[in-house]
Formats: structure tokens, C-alpha cells, sequence
């Protein structure tokens, strides 16, 4: 059984799919316990969303709870290794534990799979500046300018 709140105890879910909408839900409102739960009853019926590993992860993030997330974001790749959003968060989360050189290799990742996400090149843009590597950082800083500038013309 699920232990649950107020708002939750309300909701009808039975499977992954529907736990993962209600997770959805609440966390767009800001009921971010709620969130963390029906994140795990999602996944506890359907170890591979993806989606759901990415957005427990990131709750577990901003709460500070870095290896939890950071465990979730790799999980997420193990299952589906194309994923630029899990690579990106993995890189977030290593750089918020210090381990830059890992963070630059989840960047560098991420690039792999997608090359036109601007904030992966503003990041790394920010790390090669710190370790000295300017013509890298230079470079990074380049193409986060060109892509954040065709971005906002396409609006």
C-alpha cells in the first residue's frame, strides 16, 4: 500500500501511465511530496520510465539529495542511452558534487546526442573558463550565444 495525503488519496490510479500524469500534476502545483510519491508508485509498476526517473531525480535534486538523483539520471540512460535530458541533469548533478571532469564528460555526452541544446555549451563554456582552458571556453560560449540567438528569432 501507498501511504498518501489528503490530495492524493483522492486521485484514482491504477497504472504506471496514470501515476505518472497524477505525478505530473502535482508537481505543476507544487505539491512536491505528492509528486515524490506518485513518481515512485509509477516506477515501482514500470521500472523503465524513463520520464519518471528524470523528474524524480530532479525533485531529488533541487532538494539537495545528489547521489539519489544523480542514481536516477544514470538509471535513466542505462535504459534509454539517447536521452540528452537524462545526459544533461547527470552533468548538472556532477557539478553540483564538485566531480567536474565527470560533469564535462555527461556534457560532452549530451552534446553527442544533442548538439544544438544551448545550456550544455553555456556549462561547459563555464568549467573549461575555471580550468584554464580558454580556447574551449571560448568556443562553448560561441555556439551558446548562436544558438540562445536563433532561438529567440524563432519565437
Amino acid at each position: 500500500l501507498v501511504k498518501v495525503s489528503g490530495a492524493m488519496a483522492r486521485a484514482q490510479a491504477n497504472t504506471s501511465d496514470e501515476w505518472f500524469e497524477l505525478a505530473l500534476e502535482f508537481d505543476q502545483v507544487g505539491e512536491k511530496k505528492d509528486a515524490l510519491t506518485a513518481y515512485r508508485e509509477t516506477l515501482s509498476l514500470d521500472s523503465t520510465h524513463v520520464n519518471a526517473r528524470i523528474n524524480l531525480g530532479r525533485l531529488l535534486h533541487n532538494e539537495r539529495s545528489y547521489q539519489h538523483a544523480e542514481k536516477l539520471y544514470r538509471e535513466a540512460l542505462e535504459i534509454d542511452p539517447t536521452n540528452s535530458i537524462a545526459a544533461f541533469n547527470l552533468g548538472v548533478v556532477l557539478e553540483d558534487q564538485n566531480a567536474i571532469f565527470e560533469a564535462i564528460e555527461a556534457y560532452l555526452h549530451t552534446l553527442s546526442l544533442d548538439p544544438k541544446l544551448p545550456d550544455v555549451h553555456y556549462n561547459l563554456a563555464r568549467l573549461y573558463e575555471h580550468q584554464g582552458n580558454k580556447k574551449a571556453a571560448v568556443r562553448h560560449f560561441s555556439t551558446f550565444k548562436m544558438l540562445s540567438e536563433n532561438r529567440d528569432n524563432n519565437i
